[in-house]
């Protein structure tokens, strides 16, 4: 007798639709869904030549073989029937969805309606799944249902579902013309049951997913009228017009694939590209990514430029512009920024705008005398968007100026065969925390001592292992050994709050330092941290402004962004003796060098080094984002942390030891953050299983017994939610209502009983997603149950933060039962890095929530599922014990 299959382990999850969607990977021999040993598109197995053969011309299987091999063939329209479900009409290429609670029973009906003159015969039906949630006591059976003119037959369905989640149940017509005839046709239709709550129902999407089609603009026509507040600056480091014209029939007209085009020119470019990063290459190489990369931005911005539009003014008389996907980032738009308008009816002039303000789905621009005289309200415009040259230049001068400097010794180091002495002795730790820690207290003492000096000296520091207190430690020490001052020291970052972090902190080591924090002058003042006063900061009356020299060399300390670290070469090369980078592997190679380059190293002096440079960072987690495919693939992605740790010598294992050269490199591996179950996978995965948790008991331990947790004494669960990936409107993000339920579950528990006698606040919980639409979802949701101080962010936003519990939405999920191969599914969750950052935020609890069928398909996730499955942690749908 024919038994089911039992799938075993969590590596092959026991699908709640038709056919486990990793089964056909490669096609099947003979017939599809078929081996040896059974029928997989049944999940059926035999014990006898006879059952195989016997099963291998059943109806329903040759039916599932159709469903497989050619959908299209079961969704052609029969004329004159209809089919509707609880009343809706089924278009004849279209889904029926049922809305449905968990472990609440639901009566359907599906409705076949005769409209022509002869009657119709329903034969039979079939139900394809195997879902015994879904009975359909009709299916399968012989019916001979006439269905006579203006007349319908009622089929009955009854589900009732224990799991939140999306259910897909294909149902199969065979209909005939009438009773006599003996041919018949089949014919599709697919129900989905959404289980979930009536929360969800109404974060449906809010229109049918319609993507905005985007025409690639030619260049504004007219005058050019400027901005009255900016005068006109000829570029620097302009994109050769011959490699704009390259690009644009090689490179970008193709969707970023690499060119197959055998110009001579062009060939020349990608051998540069390919070529291996040398000192004679150096600034070649990285001008022609950084100019791939800005042609690029361009072409993406003209995707967004806005047609037959209108322009509102304020009172402030200034206009507002409001702009589609601004909260999604795209376009990119920031303060500062240039647009160009042109007013329909008066195509002769086009004005320089300037964005004053980015609201969430609108931006505020000062436009010249002119357009005010000219526009009349309800005018159409037209607007194009323009890529921000301001970091751009910055990074071309860098650069050029390291290799005219001959930086060797910075951009490729060399062990320089010297003996070093530990000559400095350090003050009492300002952190007392370091006086266990070996690491800290290694880095700390060679970067004082400058043991790497020329060479950068690099602090690799994974999740949650103190770096920051690691740097502040030792930009203490340096300042504390100082007693003349005459040590300046310059700290970066690639973001603001970074850098505001490292000033507050290094305040509260050191109080009675000359300490200043440096703004550029497109910050909005208003995000400026509210625990720094004005005082330390380059704020006049509630205005950022540019110190000069003199004002300049009155501190001890500057901390600022790396780009605006360019504003700082008014000083003389040689003023800092050290320069910290914090959070290195975020930022672009080019970025990374601003402060180098006129700083650390002059054009007067070659191949000086003036003083020590200390990158700091985790080449494991999210480096710079980058748009151009040509450019990614060539380098530009690699940081400067990273490039070097991955091709000099001198920052890598010694193979014998297996230990970094202290001289060079300090790798952090005690883990403060996390219980040493959540930090298990990813200190495997990424860390050569080097990090141990140290955290505080009563804090990572706070988790276990929590009356939620499969395995009460494991703090991380993967709850399987089989759902939707859905879009809505013209926004390409996706979301998953399934998901967004469980989390909410999940919430609401965890906000209204203690974990372990204590009450879990909301700002103790975090929810990250990959998806935006998704963070907007979940923040909606969160919102009618009054969580507002919940943090819900995309891995992006999380990067450097941490909470008690994490609870971690995938979204990305299938109901496409004939797609075999679902890589495709998975967009950026598979990339590494993200996923690493994902899960090494939470201290207590990690909780992750997807699809097994779709996560499985990525070696990272795999390895955490597997890890989670064989501890207990699985629940819910696609998983088996």
């Amino acid at each position: 007798m024919a038994q089911n299959q039992q799938n075993g382990g969590i590596n092959r999850p026991r699908k709640r639709i038709y056919i486990n969607q990793n089964l056909f990977k490669n096609p099947l021999e003979k017939v599809p869904g078929y081996d040896d040993k059974g029928c997989k598109l049944c999940n059926l197995t035999f014990e006898n030549l006879e059952q195989k053969q016997n099963h291998l011309m059943e109806e329903i299987h040759l039916v599932r073989v159709t469903y497989h091999n050619n959908k299209n063939d079961l969704l052609k329209k029969i004329d004159g029937l209809k089919i509707l479900v609880n009343g809706v009409l089924v278009e004849y290429n279209g889904r029926a969805e049922i809305s449905i609670r968990e472990n609440k029973v639901q009566e359907s009906e599906v409705v076949l309606s005769n409209q022509i003159q002869s009657p119709l015969m329903l034969s039979k039906f079939f139900k394809l799944c195997q879902l015994k949630e879904v009975n359909v006591p009709q299916a399968e059976k012989n019916l001979e249902l006439i269905i006579e003119q203006e007349t319908s037959v009622h089929l009955k369905m009854t589900a009732q579902f224990h799991n939140l989640g999306a259910y897909l149940i294909p149902l199969v017509f065979k209909i005939k013309d009438g009773p006599e005839e003996s041919d018949s046709k089949l014919l599709l239709k697919e129900v989905i049951y959404r289980t979930q709550s009536e929360l969800m129902d109404k974060l449906a999407p809010l229109s049918p997913y319609k993507p905005l089609l985007r025409n690639i603009s030619v260049e504004m026509a007219g005058t050019l009228v400027r901005y009255r507040k900016r005068s006109s600056v000829k570029n620097i480091f302009p994109i050769p017009i011959k490699l704009k014209q390259l690009v644009n029939a090689n490179a970008i007209k193709k969707k970023g694939n690499e060119p197959s085009d055998d110009n001579e020119e062009w060939n020349k470019k990608m051998d540069l590209l390919k070529a291996t990063l040398t000192d004679r290459n150096y600034d070649t190489k990285f001008q022609l990514l950084l100019h791939l990369e800005e042609l690029q931005s361009e072409y993406e911005m003209l995707k967004y430029t806005i047609n037959d539009d209108i322009v509102h003014f304020l009172q402030n008389g200034f206009f507002e512009l409001q702009v589609p996907g601004l909260a999604e980032k795209r376009p990119s738009v920031l303060k500062g920024d240039i647009v160009y308008i042109t007013i329909e009816g008066c195509e002769e002039y086009r004005f320089e705008g300037l964005v004053l303000r980015v609201l969430q789905e609108s931006v505020e621009i000062d436009l010249p005398k002119k357009f005010q005289t000219l526009y009349r309200s309800g005018n159409k415009v037209t607007v194009h968007f323009t890529v921000n040259r301001f970091a751009l230049e910055f990074y071309h001068k860098a650069v050029t100026e390291v290799v005219q400097c001959k930086a060797t010794s910075i951009l490729f180091p060399t062990l320089v065969e010297n003996s070093f002495k530990l000559t400095k002795k350090l003050s009492p730790w300002r952190n007392k925390k370091i006086e266990n820690n070996v690491e800290q207290q290694q880095a700390v003492t060679h970067i004082v001592n400058k043991t790497a000096f020329p060479s950068p000296y690099l602090i690799f520091g994974p999740p949650g292992t103190g770096k920051t207190v690691t740097l502040v430690e030792a930009i203490a020490q340096v300042w504390l050994l100082n007693p003349q001052k005459i040590d300046k020291q310059l700290v970066c970052s690639p973001t603001n709050s970074t850098a505001d972090l490292l000033t507050v902190r290094i305040l509260a080591a050191i109080p009675s330092v000359k300490i200043f924090r440096l703004y550029a002058l497109s910050t909005d003042i208003n995000k400026k941290h509210p625990d720094l006063p004005d005082k330390y900061c380059n704020i006049d009356r509630k205005e950022f402004y540019i110190p000069g020299s003199k004002e300049l060399k009155e501190y001890d300390i500057i901390i600022t962004t790396l780009v605006t670290a360019g504003r700082l070469t008014v000083l003389k090369p040689g003023w800092f003796s050290y320069l910290y980078i914090d959070e290195c592997g975020q930022a672009l190679e080019p970025e990374a060098l601003i402060p180098v380059a006129g700083l650390l190293v002059c054009k007067k002096t070659p191949g000086q080094v003036y003083g020590q440079l200390i990158l700091a960072g985790d080449p494991k987690q999210l480096g710079p984002i980058i748009q151009s495919p040509l450019s990614k693939s060539y380098g530009l992605e690699l940081s400067l942390l990273e490039r070097l740790m991955e091709t000099s010598d001198l920052y890598k294992k010694h193979p014998s030891t297996k230990e970094y050269n202290k001289r060079y490199l300090t790798k952090l591996k005690k883990n403060f953050r996390s219980h040493e179950q959540i930090l298990s996978v990813p200190n495997d995965l990424f860390y050569d299983k080097d990090l141990k948790s140290e955290g505080h008991s009563s804090l990572i331990e706070r988790g276990i017994g929590w009356n939620k947790l499969p395995n009460k004494k494991f703090p991380l669960i993967f709850h399987g939610v089989v759902g939707i990936d859905e879009r809505e409107c013209s926004s390409p993000s996706y979301f998953n209502r399934q998901e967004i339920d469980r989390v909410i579950i999940y919430v609401e528990n965890l906000l209204t009983n203690k974990l372990n006698g204590l009450r879990v606040k909301q700002e103790d919980l975090g929810i990250i997603t990959p998806y935006s639409k998704q963070v907007q979802k979940i923040s909606l949701a969160l919102k009618t149950k009054s969580w507002n101080k919940v943090k819900v962010g995309t891995v992006e936003q999380f990067q450097g933060d941490e909470r008690l519990i994490i609870i971690i939405s995938t979204v990305r999920s299938s109901q496409e039962i004939l797609e075999y191969d679902l890589k495709f599914k998975l967009g950026f969750l598979t990339n590494p890095k993200r996923f690493n950052v994902a899960v090494t935020r939470a201290k207590a609890i990690l909780i992750l929530i997807g699809n097994p069928n779709i996560l499985n398909q990525d070696i990272h996730w795999k390895e955490l599922i597997k890890f989670i499955h064989e501890n207990g942690g699985t629940i819910g749908e696609g998983i088996t014990r």
